[in-house]
This record gives C-alpha cells, structure tokens and sequence, in this order.
C-alpha cells in the first residue's frame, strides 16, 4: 500500500533553497531543493525525544528591514511625484518607487500578522534535526498539534503511574541521606616465613633413634 504524504509547510531558506514537510503516519520528510538537487531526511515518530520551540528575534529584524524601506521609498515618492508634470516619467517612477513601496508596506504587515518568529528543532536519541519550515510560533504549535497524536500512537503516552514513579524516585534521591562510606578492610596480618622443620619433635625422635 502505497504511503499517504500530507504536505504541513513550507518555506525558503539560505542561498535559493526552498524546504518542504510532509508527513505520514510513522515519520516526518524534510525535502530541501537548492538548484537541481534534493536532499531528504525522514524523522520517525517513534525516535523522537523532543521538539523544542525557541523564540527569537526574527520578526523584530525584519520589522526594522522593512520599515527603513518603507520610509525611504515613501519619503522619494512624496518628494518626487509633485514635481513631475510629464506622464511618462511619472509611470516610469511609479514603477520604479511605488511599486516597491507598495511591496515593502504589505510584507510588513504581514510580518506583524504571523506573529513571534521562532526556531523548532527536533531531537532523537543520535541526531537535532533543524525544522526550517517552521518559523512563527503559531505556525510550529499548529504543526505540534497535528503530530502529538501519532507521536504518543507510535510512543504510547507516559502512564500516571510511571510518571508518579519516576516522580517519586527523583524525590527519594534529592531527600535520601548520604551513605557512610564503609570502613576500609583491615590489612591481613604479615605472615610469618615458613619454617622448613615442620614437625621439630619428629626430627629430635628419629635423631634420637640413630643415636
């Protein structure tokens, strides 16, 4: 039976490369195009320890990027569209300036709309696997939201049993006194050299003998 590949997200990386995430039922596939080569890793449910989700300050980068270029272009077309009276250099700096000032106003606020940035790594028992794809906050709950289930079906979830077990010996070996070391081993006595009469009235019965 062919596998059921649903894509979760997507998103464009460092130098062209544009990464993709699917998922099936037993793994996740990271795909990563740069030019005319792919690379692919799958991450199976059942290996999985953690996902970690780390803010940062992505969204406050761009947020300054973007601003900076909105300000510029607009401060140019305010002062260079009330002084043209010919309609083609109007239209050709309309393109030239407006165009992107239209551009880098929209992508800003959609930069505030998408919420926090954030960075999600996935870790196994051998290898931290980078999620490049997942890059809002929101974005990356979303996505945790949809895998926990066949997380726990591959893993099966932790019993409240074991929980309060694995609880209770944490506890017992924070508040368990510390051992006495035992006291060390008395050193065996120095034996006396052997004697190479080993049964001295025998010898003086037989020499009395041959006397």
């Amino acid at each position: 039976m062919a596998e059921s590949y649903k894509k979760i997200s997507s998103g464009a990386g460092m130098f062209l490369a544009i990464h993709k995430l699917y998922r099936t039922n037993e793994y996740l596939l990271l795909i990563q195009t740069s030019g005319y080569s792919e690379k692919y890793r799958r991450l199976y449910f059942k290996d999985i320890q953690s996902i970690q989700i780390m803010r940062t300050n992505l969204r406050l980068v761009i947020g300054l990027i973007l601003g900076l270029l909105v300000t510029l272009f607009g401060l140019l077309n305010a002062l260079l569209l009330p002084n043209i009276d010919n309609d083609e250099v109007l239209g050709l700096v309309l393109v030239m300036l407006g165009l992107p000032f239209l551009a880098c106003l929209t992508y800003f606020v959609v930069n505030i709309l998408k919420g926090p940035a954030c960075r999600c790594v996935a870790r196994t028992a051998v290898q931290e696997l980078a999620l490049p794809t997942l890059m809002r906050v929101r974005q990356a709950e979303r996505v945790l939201g949809e895998i926990e289930p066949l997380i726990n079906l591959s893993q099966g979830p932790l019993a409240r049993e074991d929980l309060l077990a694995e609880l209770a010996k944490a506890r017992n070996a924070i508040t368990a006194p510390a051992k006495t070391a035992p006291a060390p081993a008395p050193e065996p006595e120095a034996q006396q050299p052997e004697s190479r009469i080993q049964n001295p009235e025998y010898r003086r019965e037989k020499g009395s003998e041959a006397s």
